[in-house]
């Protein structure tokens, strides 16, 4: 006997407020215009509210917010209000009648007239203590971890420095279970060296010279095990010499700190924003002092007696003043989070005399700051903001660590490693390299302290401090190439040393660019700018010098013009727009019109996929703040390369 199957049948509004009823999400509905808010009973019983307690108001619920969170909770309403969000999200805490506190969870959108302007939102609330707490007890147990990586040993080994596969003999342990890999697979592979990455391949094959003195060594580096994934391992390594003094054979135990270095990258960002804000309130002073200079020459051009020379000199300073505007928002955006850029050979004193006024901000007015650098130029390869960010956070833990004043001192200069030199580190090879000492004369680190100041969670700062940033400015210095240690530390100062391989290639120069250069065009220009302020500057700059200009404010506004994008000779858009990116409008464009010249421009990308396009150069790149002739000569440059 067939059976047919039941039509589909439509939830009711009960069964959907049932549901939600079931699953404790409370509902509310905002008229945005009559300023009217409805809550669900659910709703009430999360903010811990009796109806009487209500008058579908904000303002009847907002005492039950903790105070710390009623300011983000208005700016989340605000942001999503103005960008018409479509889906947002924050958490709050709230304060219940027994004064216990729980977290709330709040979800939303925003509902647009025909017009585009927001009338009413919509959203759920959950109760997230339990999320916030399983987050807190995650947070124990990845410090836990921390300490069982730290001492714990996975296997050791010993095994002979002699022919040409070299696999270790597992004395103890679990070698597969750590590596991913068996024996035999090793062997088959080439020996232990065979597998360790290509890029640590090199520093471990030199650590052997350093084993044939007989020092014990500490080895981190990465393997690939057999299905293709990278681990990183921590290897002890110590040497077992022969009758003659010679290196017969290694023993070492090894322990996989592939979690732990994971943990580490995760703090990265927390200790590079904990570094900006402690910077704020310095840069916050440089930018008054900036646009108090602005202000005080905008009088001076609305002066109807000013001269012509009086007017010429404001034009001067301004363009200077937003030229410093310009550097410190850069190294602003390069401290908070890195800028699209790649490593190029620099002049290390160049770069840190560009950070002095940052340091020196960072540093106190308590704190005088020196700067060491030698007349003969020092090379390196490296990106420059990333060594600004390391020289910044050794600043503000020597500011820490004078709080009655001091001396900081940082001091540049060459330095050649032999074979035989006994202040060459072990995990460098002889070579001419970068000597970077920071000096302070502060209070010192304890005697117990100092074997974990490069340790992700050791701070000095009490609870919720993120740490001294030292992690981070050890992952970055060993990325290219070098070694950062804590020289040496006593009451009366502190010196860490810092190395980086010398180069001897030519410094990587950025073109100048003409400035009053305004060249211009007759081309048809698509320019898409959200921010209304930035589109019409540039869209008056662009046609007063010929050009035809069609500007929108969206990606989604520039698709509706259908066929009239067949016109267009050129996109100028923004990187980062709401809704559809800027990136992802240039390839819709490029779908279409595949020889579409294309200039993008953003003062801050922050997306790593968008970081990624741009780096691969599959458009060309404009940073924000930019000037008129600057923005002209980009886009002749565009146009002029562009495929014919």
């Amino acid at each position: 006997m067939s059976t047919k199957p039941h039509p589909a049948q439509e939830f009711s509004v009960e069964d959907l407020a049932e549901a939600l009823r079931s699953a404790r999400v409370g509902v509310w509905d905002w008229d945005i215009s009559n300023d009217y808010l409805r809550w669900s009973d659910v709703t009430l019983n999360i903010y811990g509210m009796q109806p009487e307690e209500f008058d579908n108001s904000f303002a009847s619920f907002t005492p039950r917010v903790h105070p710390e969170d009623r300011e983000s909770l208005q700016r989340i309403i605000g942001d999503a209000i103005a960008t018409r969000a479509d889906d947002f999200v924050g958490d709050q805490r709230v304060t219940m009648p027994d004064g216990s506190v729980r977290w709330v969870e709040g979800r939303g959108r925003v509902i647009t007239d025909e017009q585009g302007n927001p009338v009413r939102m919509l959203g759920t609330v959950v109760d997230a203590t339990e999320r916030h707490q399983a987050q807190a007890r995650l947070r124990e147990s990845d410090e836990r971890l921390r300490l069982f990586s730290a001492h714990a040993t996975d296997y050791v080994y010993d095994g002979s420095v002699s022919g040409q596969v070299a696999v270790p003999n597992i004395v103890a342990g679990s070698f597969e279970r750590t590596t991913g890999m068996t024996v035999e697979e090793v062997a088959a592979r080439g020996g232990w060296l065979a597998v360790i990455h290509p890029d640590d391949r090199e520093r471990s094959r030199s650590l052997m010279a350093e084993l044939g003195r007989g020092r014990s060594v500490l080895n981190e580096y990465r393997i690939i095990d057999s299905a293709g994934r990278t681990r990183w391992l921590r290897d002890r390594i110590v040497p077992v010499l022969d009758e003659r003094g010679a290196l017969s054979r290694i023993v070492g135990g090894v322990t996989d700190i592939t979690e732990q270095r994971a943990l580490e990258e995760r703090l990265v960002e927390a200790q590079r924003m904990e570094a900006l804000a402690r910077l704020a309130a310095g840069v916050a002073h440089d930018f008054n002092n900036l646009l108090t200079v602005l202000a005080g020459e905008v009088a001076f051009l609305r002066d109807p007696q000013a001269s012509f020379d009086s007017r010429e000199r404001s034009f001067g300073e301004i363009e200077a003043t937003l030229g410093r505007a310009t550097r410190l928002t850069s190294s602003l955006l390069a401290f908070g989070r890195k800028q699209v850029g790649a490593p190029r050979v620099i002049d290390v004193c160049d770069a840190v005399r560009g950070a002095e006024s940052m340091l020196v901000r960072s540093a106190g007015e308590r704190v005088q700051v020196r700067i060491v650098c030698p007349t003969t130029a020092l090379r390196v390869a490296a990106d420059p903001n990333d060594l600004q960010l390391v020289l910044l956070n050794l600043t503000l833990n020597a500011r820490d660590a004078m709080p009655d004043g001091g001396t900081l001192t940082i001091a540049l200069g060459p330095a050649l490693f032999t074979s035989d030199s006994r202040e060459r580190p072990p995990e460098l090879k002889p070579g001419p390299y970068l000597s970077l000492t920071v000096e302070d004369t502060g209070l010192g680190i304890p005697d117990a302290s100092r074997s974990d100041v490069f340790q992700p969670f050791f701070t000095t700062k009490g609870h919720g401090g993120t740490g001294l940033g030292l992690p981070t400015c050890l992952s970055i210095v060993e990325r290219y190439g070098g070694v950062l240690s804590l020289k040496q530390s006593s009451p009366t100062g502190t010196t860490f040393q810092l190395y980086l391989p010398l180069s001897d290639k030519a410094v990587a120069h950025t073109p100048a660019v003409a400035v009053r250069e305004m060249v211009g065009g007759t081309e048809h220009v698509l320019l898409v700018e959200d921010d209304p302020g930035v589109r019409a500057v540039t869209d008056r700059g662009l046609r007063a010098r010929g050009y035809r200009v069609t500007a929108v404010a969206s990606s989604e506004a520039a698709l509706a013009l259908g066929d009239g994008l067949a016109s267009v000779d050129v996109l100028i858009t923004d990187v980062r727009l709401p809704g559809i990116s800027g990136l992802d409008l240039a390839a819709q464009l490029r779908e279409r019109f595949p020889q579409l010249p294309v200039l993008t421009m953003s003062g801050h990308v922050e997306d790593p996929r968008q970081q990624a396009a741009l780096t691969a150069g599959r458009y060309a790149f404009l940073p924000k703040p930019f000037s008129l002739p600057g923005l002209l000569l980009r886009l002749r440059e565009v146009l002029e390369t562009a495929p014919s």
